[in-house]
């Protein structure tokens, strides 16, 4: 039996393990991590067989039918096996859901694309999916360097 839940979604490299509804009736999606190439050191890209503890974080991402949704992401930290290697502990990051970041990339992309495209003030994007003004204006600024380089 396949759990497709993280397809309906919209999550790659991380399965549902839970669902609960907490007293403020917003969904609580439970996520451990089921990509093997997140268990790859991000600077030598050996895959580790030891792991070092469990992390668990919050990332914010899109309402989904038209309700806000909470995720709990457990996932490992390894340790890099490679000796040449500079780094030596990891967590498992995604494409997704990237190392560091509080919102998942279709949360970032959707603040950039409501600003860039919409017409809408990053105060009013921020707004729009409950994030602060700062986390909505580093989304939109990021995508904007990208898309304009240096001549800005």
């Amino acid at each position: 039996m396949s759990n497709d839940t993280p397809r309906l979604f919209g999550l790659v490299g991380v399965e549902v393990v839970g669902v609960e509804v907490g007293a403020d009736d917003i969904p609580m999606l439970a996520l451990v991590t089921c990509d093997e190439p997140a268990r790859c050191c991000p600077d030598c890209r050996v895959r580790s067989r030891r792991p070092h503890f469990w992390a668990r974080t919050r990332p914010r991402d899109l309402p989904v039918a038209g309700r806000r949704t909470g995720l709990t992401w457990t996932k490992r930290r390894w340790r890099c096996v490679n000796e040449q290697c500079r780094r030596k502990t990891f967590t498992e990051a995604l494409p997704s859901i990237p190392p560091r970041s509080r919102l998942t990339s279709r949360l970032r992309t959707s603040v950039r694309e409501v600003v860039a495209d919409r017409g809408r003030t990053v105060v009013q994007a921020a707004r729009d999916v409950e994030v602060s003004w700062p986390v909505a204006n580093t989304a939109f600024t990021a995508a904007a360097e990208v898309i304009l380089g240096d001549s800005w």
